[in-house]
């Protein structure tokens, strides 16, 4: 009788445990989330203004192309030769 008592005690214990370990989880998974989102929108703003951080953060905006031509200029560098081979 008193084994069983232990084990449905024990059982309480690490039902209690894994809802705690649960809510924790929880909290950092969405705290990675939120700061990944950060992160990309961060990064993304950079991309089509074409900076680095450095020329993001003293606002230099020189080498600035348009959106459509960061993104090239980003992804490939030999866009021209890719672009010039799709119109044959």
């Amino acid at each position: 009788m008193y084994q069983g008592k232990t084990t449905v005690h024990n059982l309480r214990c690490l039902h209690i445990y894994q809802q705690k370990l649960s809510s924790v989880i929880n909290i950092y998974l969405k705290h990675g989330m939120i700061f990944t989102g950060v992160l990309l929108y961060f990064h993304v703003n950079l991309l089509l203004k074409g900076q680095v951080t450095y020329e993001g953060k003293h606002h230099i905006s020189k080498y600035d192309l348009g959106q459509v031509e960061n993104i090239k200029q980003s992804f490939t560098y030999r866009w021209a030769n890719i672009s010039s081979w799709n119109q044959r």
